[in-house]
């Protein structure tokens, strides 16, 4: 387009229904193509954001990172990985444990900055990531967090390969009241509307940012009808649930 952008479609990889059922995925099998990246893309380094991400920060400040000496930049996972006393959660030592790596370099995978290059040196003739899959699970290791936990283990097999990188490249907004962050506190931030509450069908006051870039899209005309709906909706009020708690 005038910007110079194009989008390229590619065609879904098949998965086997036993590999979805063994990395106990309980979010749609597409979480899965992740695995695929590295050979779908010809290029050195990709950036991979899941859906439910909004960019209130240039992607270029992600993009420009100097991984070369890394697989992987991306934030820790404290939603799902760490207490609010920023102990690993018990659940997770098995697996951080039976893997050997650093749980402190656990990464959430819904924003992330991927070495694709050396992706490709690792992986060979067969895609690291399913080797990795079957060797965890030939293992009885449990998976808590299907291909999330399948990509930090292939992210700690190297030394040295994960370059951590601030809360404000991958802003969990379901962690520690973030919720309530008004745009000020949001801006600068690439946001993930991770967990359950999500914009569509939840109100709090960092869902402002999701619905005024929905507004500008060609199909968001009716923005101000959706939330009004949800407003007006008791069961998808998340704010009156937490206000109202005694």
């Amino acid at each position: 387009n005038e910007y110079g952008h194009a989008i390229s479609f590619y065609e879904s990889p098949e998965l086997e229904d036993e590999l979805v059922k063994q990395t106990e995925l309980r979010i749609n099998r597409s979480s899965l193509y992740r695995y695929f990246i590295h050979e779908f893309v010809d290029s050195d380094k990709v950036i991979y954001v899941d859906s439910d991400v909004i960019f209130l920060r240039d992607i270029k400040e992600l993009f420009n990172i100097n991984i070369d000496d890394f697989l992987v930049a991306g934030s820790q996972d404290r939603l799902n990985f760490w207490h609010k006393n920023g102990k690993c959660k018990h659940e997770y030592k098995d697996i951080v444990g039976a893997l050997k790596y650093d749980y402190r370099l656990y990464v959430n995978a819904g924003v992330l900055l991927l070495n694709t290059k050396k992706l490709r040196e690792m992986s060979g003739d067969t895609n690291i990531f399913l080797r990795k899959t079957e060797e965890i699970l030939h293992k009885g290791i449990k998976i808590y967090n299907a291909d999330q936990d399948i990509l930090n283990a292939v992210f700690a097999e190297a030394p040295n390969s994960v370059l951590l990188l601030d809360d404000s490249f991958n802003y969990l907004l379901y962690v520690h009241g973030r919720l309530f962050e008004g745009f000020e506190k949001l801006n600068g931030k690439i946001l993930h509307y991770a967990g359950k509450r999500k914009p569509t069908y939840s109100m709090y006051p960092a869902v402002l940012p999701f619905w005024k870039y929905y507004s500008q899209c060609f199909f968001g005309s009716d923005a101000f009808e959706k939330m009004d709906a949800i407003l007006q909706d008791k069961n998808m009020r998340y704010m009156d649930s937490v206000l109202n708690q005694p």
